[in-house]
């Protein structure tokens, strides 16, 4: 597990779990009375064992986790430990439905009672489907983050069910309700959650339409979702994601694209309604690009990318390009509030600057934030980049 700073962080975890659950009794049998950092300990080291290729210890891991926490309930009302008005709160469900999805793959990790797996996630998908009225009524007060977080394990549900159709238009919905939180400067914690479509979605294309091109793109979207990840503890949870989808779907990750045959069949998508996310009714502002320099203190505000929806147009494009993996980044970096280093995005400027039949708009753009980087660059030794959108007035 050597060779960069993720490595030597899941190193770090690894020492600290062990050792925690060692000094208490709890790393060679699970103890009747557990404590949440002992849980958490167990996933941590079931996640960092798998990385490292450590599948015999991993599977312990997770099966001591599916010693408890396992039982199917017999309703949505059967749920223990809370008041009885939470549980018919939507959002409450959702995050009960959460868990039984993650309980489903601490089973299917450990190679363990496989209907069980199914009767979870089962009920899962059966508890966290938000009707259209509760959709409607949270769009209309602007609560795009529940919408986004309920559309998003229910999909989830959807694909470990096999019901791809019903799964792509929510999970399709997830980055842009996300992003429509973002603009209004809400903070968007749910990092694995808004990542996780990044590997669904083009997982369920692939299984709709199988074609060579979409194995390629499902394989290439699992890893960008984990790369993207880029704060080394929301990376380390979502490996549990990773691993799961690259087991029980692993007919699609380990397949050759170059010697792949499309199966003759098609399943029919399922579309619904997109909701209203009423956008056009925001103020737009300006989307530019903010380098800070540490030592000494200093910041550079680039170049405008234009209004969100040139931002929108900019960063599509050049995701259609393929090869620009920091440029595509930035609609994250804008989403997330995270920081880029300004290097790459020099480098990929460059480059896509050299295309003969680039699009004039995109161009333009280039040039103007190319310019503003080299000089920041030159001035300064270590640059972080990030995204934000100002209002005039």
């Amino acid at each position: 597990m050597a060779g960069n700073a993720f490595h030597k962080y899941l190193l770090e975890e690894r020492e600290k779990c062990e050792t925690l659950l060692k000094d208490s009794g709890a790393y060679d049998r699970v103890p009747e009375q557990r404590s949440s950092d002992q849980i958490h300990c167990y996933r941590k080291l079931g996640s960092i064992y798998l990385y490292s290729g450590e599948t015999d210890l991993a599977g312990r891991m997770f099966s001591n986790l599916s010693l408890f926490g396992t039982a199917i309930k017999k309703s949505r009302f059967d749920i223990k430990g809370f008041k009885e008005e939470d549980k018919s709160d939507l959002s409450f469900l959702v995050m009960i439905a959460k868990g039984e999805i993650e309980n489903a793959i601490y089973l299917l990790l450990a190679e363990k009672n496989p209907d069980q797996v199914h009767r979870l996630v089962t009920w899962a998908a059966e508890n966290s489907d938000l009707p259209p009225d509760y959709v409607g009524g949270m769009i209309g007060v602007k609560g795009y983050q529940e919408v986004a977080v309920g559309y998003l394990w229910h999909g989830y549900a959807l694909i470990c069910l096999g019901r791809y159709g019903e799964a792509l238009p929510l999970l399709t919905q997830v980055i842009p309700l996300f992003v429509q939180t973002r603009k209004m400067g809400i903070e968007v914690w749910q990092k694995v959650e808004y990542a996780l479509p990044k590997a669904l979605v083009p997982l369920c294309e692939f299984k709709l339409d199988p074609t060579a091109d979409r194995l390629k793109a499902a394989q290439e979207g699992i890893e960008t979702y984990l790369k993207s990840l880029k704060m080394y503890r929301d990376r380390l949870s979502g490996l549990l994601y990773y691993f799961h989808l690259k087991k029980q779907f692993a007919e699609v990750y380990e397949a050759d694209p170059a010697s792949f045959v499309p199966s003759s069949g098609k399943e029919a998508k399922q579309p619904i309604a997109a909701p209203v996310t009423g956008r056009e009714k925001d103020p737009e502002g300006m989307i530019v690009m903010v380098l800070t320099q540490l030592d000494p203190p200093k910041v550079w505000t680039l170049g405008s990318f234009g209004c969100y929806a040139e931002f929108e147009a900019f960063t599509a494009y050049v995701s259609s390009l393929g090869g620009y993996p920091a440029l595509e980044a930035l609609m994250d970096t804008y989403t997330l509030e995270e920081q880029q280093e300004a290097p790459p995005l020099v480098e990929e400027c460059e480059r896509l600057l050299r295309l003969r039949d680039l699009d004039p708009k995109v161009r333009a753009v280039a040039e103007e934030i190319l310019s503003a980087l080299r000089t920041a660059v030159q001035e300064g030794a270590i640059l972080d980049c990030t995204v934000v959108e100002i209002h005039q007035g």
